[in-house]
């Protein structure tokens, strides 16, 4: 008999553990951080060398759902992407303007949180999606258009965007964290110049896509859909 009831005790115990440590399965988050881009290629340009893309400001929000299988510290997750950053093109020093983007994406991925009794987690995740773009002429087209009384207008395509992720983060309390985010931003865009005066407009030649992969570093808080209770340890 006394075999049995400890048996029977442990077996509660277990349970009764098991049960606490997930409470909610499923739980949503919302991140937003900033930093800076950082060009990817080897050039702006792919036939002119000296071409560049300067590091630049960048910013994004990240919402997203997670699914947190029963007993498992790893969840995965569905979410969305909305940034922004911009990259001014240069060539042997001279600015011919700023690319603009704003990628809109979605992505999926997992997590792993709470590594042992710390409070530390990691996210990868894999996006895709549209980037919308506009170019900002810079000082030096600004100056050929003064000395010869034109318009320079570069017109940028849209472009698809993959986007690979990851994120290292720490809980600042029940429901803040506050993270690391490296990503790498693949896409090349498409560009057409044309120069306009005496009431004619024509086509400049073709330069070539847009290299704009970029690398880029940010920090940010996130926002945690979830209660103490709710969150797991092991």
């Amino acid at each position: 008999m006394k075999d049995i009831t400890i048996i029977i005790v442990v077996a509660l115990t277990l349970t009764v553990h098991a049960q606490g440590q997930v409470v909610s399965n499923n739980f949503f988050s919302l991140g937003v951080s900033g930093g800076f881009s950082l060009m990817a290629a080897e050039h702006a340009i792919k036939d002119y060398t000296q071409t560049k893309f300067e590091t630049g400001a960048t910013y994004c929000f990240t919402p997203a759902y997670h699914f947190a299988p029963s007993l498992s510290s790893i969840a995965f997750h569905i979410g969305g992407y909305v940034g922004h950053h911009s990259m001014e093109l240069t060539e042997a020093g001279q600015s011919f303007g700023t690319l603009n983007i704003t990628p809109v994406m979605i992505f999926l991925g997992f997590g792993r949180y709470e590594f042992g009794n710390s409070e530390a987690y990691l996210r990868m995740d894999l996006g895709f999606g549209q980037a919308f773009t506009s170019f900002d002429n810079g000082a030096f087209i600004r100056s050929i258009e003064r000395e010869y009384g034109v318009t320079v207008n570069v017109n940028t395509d849209n472009s698809f965007v993959l986007d690979l992720h990851g994120e290292v983060g720490i809980f600042l309390s029940n429901s803040i964290s506050l993270f690391g985010q490296g990503q790498l931003l693949l896409q090349n865009v498409g560009n057409h110049w044309t120069m306009s005066g005496n009431n004619q407009t024509a086509p400049m030649p073709d330069f070539g896509d847009f290299q704009a992969s970029s690398m880029q570093l940010l920090i940010g808080l996130r926002y945690w859909g979830f209660d103490e209770a709710d969150r797991w340890t092991y």
